[in-house]
């Protein structure tokens, strides 16, 4: 299983590397920057994209799929929280100082994740491959996460601690409409 996984980053680092970026006239989300023509992700490849975030809890990573959308807002986002003047805020200081911002709803719920921020607008590339396959693709993606979490639950790397609870749900399938 290690060397599956070395592989899938591999591969995604060599997506990550030859991928052309285009977010400096992004104003809709981020698949309007890929060619229509352009091929869909593989399973290998959306691995790759989400190995970095697939353990995040269900709610931060619902959150930052949508914002993956808006690169051009995540980093105004970025930007904004390391201002000095917004720096200290918090609660609902921080919910008011948010409201003037034009930003997507996506995008403002990750400001009180600086990390998560600056983790998004440190990797641009990365940012927007993950915006265009969660527009294009967002069966493929959650299940390349669920893929990426069972894997890591079989490997005993999934554990619930004092601050999370880690949970399985079986979701039953549904039969294809016809």
């Amino acid at each position: 299983m290690d060397g599956w996984f070395m592989r899938v980053l591999a591969s995604g680092l060599m997506l990550y590397a030859t991928a052309p970026i285009d977010v400096s006239a992004q104003t809709a989300p981020a698949a309007a920057s890929r060619p229509a023509a352009a091929q869909p992700f593989s399973a290998e490849q959306l691995d790759a994209l989400v190995a970095s975030i697939a353990l995040y809890p269900d709610d931060l990573l619902t959150q930052l799929l949508m914002a993956s959308t808006f690169p051009l807002e995540v980093v105004a986002a970025a930007r904004w929280v390391e201002d000095p003047t917004h720096k200290s805020l918090s609660g609902d200081a921080l919910v008011k100082a948010l409201e003037p911002q034009s930003w997507d709803p996506s995008v403002k719920s990750l400001v009180p994740f600086p990390v998560v921020l600056a983790t998004m607008n440190g990797n641009l590339t990365w940012l927007q491959q993950l915006g265009y396959a969660f527009a294009t693709q967002q069966a493929d993606v959650f299940a390349a996460v669920q893929r990426l979490r069972r894997l890591a639950q079989a490997n005993d790397k999934l554990q619930s601690t004092p601050q999370q609870v880690v949970s399985t749900q079986q979701v039953p399938v549904e039969p294809p409409a016809g």
